[in-house]
């Protein structure tokens, strides 16, 4: 409603932003959770990306060549860029932005995919047919909010249980 999510969830704990929080101390206090946690994450993070090209053509092998430049030239490694983002399992959802860059070939590229912590995202712009137009995240510097449009995230969501935005993560 209006942006925000609303939960039947009783336990105050596990709504709004501080189910984040709960999740968090989850982590980084029950040490099997926190080590089967990164075991998926490294498991998924750690494979060879490539790019394979559409068609025998010149024109595809060019284009399957230059994305697999513009992923070996980001600020953030691929893998952990794909360990960020394996989060949406447990948590329901994953936002990343992206920045561009102008390459020094002239073309296009992307400078950085940069993770946006679930805590932070505090209200969604979803379009009249129910989809995800863009985020507002709380910037944990200023405490201000910030309008991020959907064509400038990765948005990951497990929405088998929920057509809720935020999704429902293993967590």
């Amino acid at each position: 409603f209006a942006g925000y999510v609303l939960s039947a969830e009783r336990d105050s704990k596990l709504t709004g932003q501080e189910k984040y929080r709960t999740f968090s101390d989850i982590l980084a206090n029950t040490s099997i959770v926190s080590a089967g946690v990164r075991y998926f994450l490294n498991i998924i993070a750690k494979p060879s990306w490539s790019c394979e090209a559409a068609d025998d053509s010149k024109e595809a092998e060019m284009y399957a060549e230059f994305v697999e430049e513009v992923l070996d030239d980001l600020a953030t490694p691929w893998s952990r860029v794909v360990r960020r983002s394996g989060t949406y399992r447990f948590h329901g959802f994953s936002i990343q932005e992206w920045t561009a860059k102008k390459r020094d070939d002239g073309k296009i590229g992307l400078q950085d995919i940069e993770s946006r912590p679930q805590w932070t995202i505090w209200r969604w712009e979803v379009d009249d047919a129910g989809l995800v137009a863009g985020v507002w995240q709380l910037s944990p510097n200023s405490g201000l909010p910030v309008g991020i449009p959907r064509s400038k995230l990765l948005y990951l969501v497990d929405d088998v249980l929920s057509d809720s935005p935020e999704g429902t993560g293993i967590f």
